[in-house]
């Protein structure tokens, strides 16, 4: 099994086997202060073949900050691969859509990242930039 795509969203949820996704590819975000919780989606989605039907898959996803230093703990979830319909043709692209919400507090602006790993394998790191916004005077502060 391998990633196909891996992006930030505002939010994004599985349902029935679909992925809804609102607001997606956030790479920065704005927070009036720190901490602060992300409140973002982890979007992912891999591509499977046939053999691996019936098979199960260890996700880790870890919060690093740019010195590859964690910065929350790390999310753990199994991904499961049933078997195929009936009639499912040969060389279908066969997908597994995964969205993971992340609330971990972020300690300040920066650089950060989710690093990937598949069954313990370093598949890729989603980076995003955190910057501290103002609220415009007699304004509100951003929300996110």
């Amino acid at each position: 099994m391998r990633l196909k795509a891996a992006y930030l969203a505002d939010y994004a949820e599985v349902i029935n086997g679909k992925l809804y996704v609102h607001g997606g590819l956030v790479t920065q975000v704005a927070k009036p202060m720190f901490p602060m919780p992300l409140d973002l989606s982890l979007v992912m989605v891999f591509e499977h073949t046939r053999q691996e039907q019936n098979t199960q898959h260890q996700l880790e996803i870890r919060p690093i900050d740019v010195d590859g230093e964690p910065f929350a703990p790390p999310f753990t979830a199994e991904i499961g691969i049933g078997t195929l319909a009936a009639g499912t043709p040969r060389g279908l692209p066969l997908h597994v859509p995964v969205a993971a919400r992340l609330g971990m507090p972020l300690p300040g602006p920066g650089t950060y990242a989710f690093a990937i790993l598949l069954d313990t394998h370093d598949l890729e790191s989603v980076q995003f930039l955190v910057h501290g916004a103002q609220a415009p005077p007699g304004g509100v502060p951003p929300q996110q």
